[in-house]
């Protein structure tokens, strides 16, 4: 990973950053989220001196924006989609997809959501530009396909569902199921 910025001195004894530009090939987290490259940029940023002086740790003192790209492989987005920053977002969808159900199905998951994201069998296809992956909702297994629907208004990607299986006598439906995955990528991760 290489960073590039650019600060006068006294700004960065302020921890005023900026711009800023990351780039990086291969990239690997101690928690284990990978990328096949990442390009990241901002404006400006703000940083805690000393975190970094203390504890060698880059903090942000306030959120960054700016603009980010990540390319994952099918391996990738399996760690992603997996990962345990993903649980509270997790929550919130499958209390949506429990909300138009009479009532909320238990699961055997090890995750207090309904939903279940597999790390397995993801697969990109670039020329059709999707990403296939499994999931479980309340008892119901699902192949879903995320697309990218090329709407410059509102919706940015849709995930197709197509159920499996379901263990359960309060079955969600394939159009459920698609709205609260597509909701989820929109709003967590798109």
């Amino acid at each position: 990973v290489s960073c590039d910025l650019v600060s006068a001195p006294q700004d960065i004894f302020q921890g005023r950053i900026g711009p800023v530009k990351v780039n990086g090939k291969d990239w690997k987290s101690s928690r284990g989220l990978t990328c096949r490259a990442i390009e990241a940029s901002v404006d400006t940023c703000q940083i805690d001196m000393g975190r970094i002086l203390s504890d060698q740790k880059l903090v942000l003192t306030k959120p960054a924006e700016g603009k980010c790209m990540i390319a994952f492989t099918a391996h990738d987005f399996g760690n992603f989609i997996v990962h345990p920053r993903l649980e509270k977002a997790k929550l919130k969808a499958s209390r949506a997809a429990g909300s138009h159900s009479s009532q909320m199905p238990s699961t055997e998951s090890s995750s207090p959501s309904l939903i279940d994201f597999r790390q397995e069998n993801v697969a990109i296809d670039p020329k059709d530009g999707t990403v296939t992956f499994y999931a479980s909702c309340a008892g119901t297994l699902c192949k879903c396909v995320l697309q990218r629907t090329g709407n410059t208004e509102g919706r940015k990607s849709f995930v197709d569902v197509t159920i499996l299986e379901s263990s359960s006598k309060d079955q969600l439906t394939a159009s459920r199921l698609s709205e609260v995955f597509t909701d989820f990528f929109q709003r967590n991760c798109l």
